[in-house]
């Protein structure tokens, strides 16, 4: 396999497959025949897209209205566009051991043997085989190298309702039936960290979301896109003169509090040692303690970690339905209802999130 995968490679994919109609982006909307059949099951009312600036507890925050965020949830309209193959072997994912970091892929006649109690927390398995039912999808591997150099076989693909242009998944490939979970791995920080030194670029961020946390798939994904978090802005400004440092922030910082890291080639094995060990410990201490977990690189070539503390469950802010993970948590909240959107406060005084 070759190894050498660059942004430009992934930019090239994502910007292929929008043109092909595999992708639910603003583009497609305009399109006539794709318009039409979208309009079978939902009327775009105003833009299809739109961004505002609200506060909450005094801190910026964007707030984002995308219908492909919607539209991704109507498996018929996939099929009528072409995104998705309707005859597709389908697979799911098994988690039977909690404890266990791999989940289990079986297929559909598999599924139907299950107690519909296990049925109904089983989902299906989005990047398995992807290829065999996204039929215009793109797909590049590559290898992330853990704490001790070992490699794991991980596939990037664009995201079918992305949030911005260049907007990447990143799921680990499955190793026959099984695959890494949606969870916090021994290797986490160290793979993240081997992604960004072999693409290289500071104009990309990444985040996380394990299971209780608002994620969407079990199976290990990041989300890997070209667009900033705000939080990193408050944080720094926070803390503009440490510039290799492990600190511990509260609502005075910013409305989620969590643990920044920040680190450069010498401190790298330092501080990410130090984070893994705090990580663990929140993890631990709690068993509905989860959390999200931010990355990017500064303009002054620092590398940094937000590791978001979270409690499992609590996944939706009052007057929006759509759940949110890291990327509300970094600052940029996605609205899928347009009427979420357009009657959400411009200031929040405090931030509440509530379970559904």
């Amino acid at each position: 396999m070759n190894n050498a995968i660059t942004l430009e490679d992934c930019e090239e994919m994502f910007s292929q497959s929008e043109a092909d109609g595999a992708l639910l982006t603003n583009s497609l909307f305009q399109r006539e025949e794709a318009a039409s059949i979208i309009k079978q099951y939902v009327q775009i009312q105003g833009k299809a897209s739109e961004t505002k600036t609200i506060s909450i507890e005094n801190f910026n925050f964007n707030l984002i209205y995308l219908q492909s965020r919607f539209l991704r949830h109507f498996e018929r309209l996939l099929f009528d566009l072409g995104i998705k193959k309707e005859d597709a072997p389908k697979h799911y994912e098994l988690d039977i051991d909690p404890l266990s970091p791999y989940i289990e892929i079986i297929s559909r006649s598999d599924y139907d043997k299950l107690p519909s109690t296990v049925q109904k927390a089983t989902k299906e398995a989005a990047f398995f085989k992807y290829l065999d039912s996204n039929p215009k999808g793109r797909l590049l591997p590559i290898l992330l190298r853990g704490r001790n150099g070992n490699e794991q076989k991980f596939c990037f693909i664009s995201n079918v309702a992305p949030f911005c242009d260049d907007h990447l998944v990143i799921y680990a490939d499955s190793d026959g039936n099984k695959v890494l979970k949606q969870m916090y791995h021994e290797d986490t920080l160290y793979w993240i960290d081997d992604l960004r030194s072999q693409t290289g670029s500071n104009d990309y961020r990444l985040f996380f979301t394990p299971k209780g946390a608002g994620n969407s798939e079990d199976i290990l994904h990041y989300q890997y896109l070209k667009s900033p978090f705000p939080v990193f802005s408050y944080l720094s400004t926070n803390y503009a003169g440490q510039e290799t440092a492990i600190i511990e922030t509260d609502k005075s910082d910013w409305p989620f509090p969590g643990i920044l890291a920040r680190y450069n080639s010498s401190s790298k094995n330092e501080i990410l040692a130090e984070l893994d060990r705090r990580i663990n410990k929140w993890l631990n201490d709690d068993k509905t303690n989860t959390f999200n977990l931010l990355f990017q690189s500064n303009p002054r070539g620092f590398r940094e970690f937000f590791f978001i503390f979270r409690k499992q469950g609590y996944n939706y802010i009052e007057g929006i339905k759509n759940a949110i993970a890291g990327y509300e948590a970094g600052g940029n909240i996605i609205v899928e209802d347009r009427t979420d959107f357009d009657n959400f406060p411009s200031v929040i005084n405090r931030l509440a999130l509530v379970k559904r």
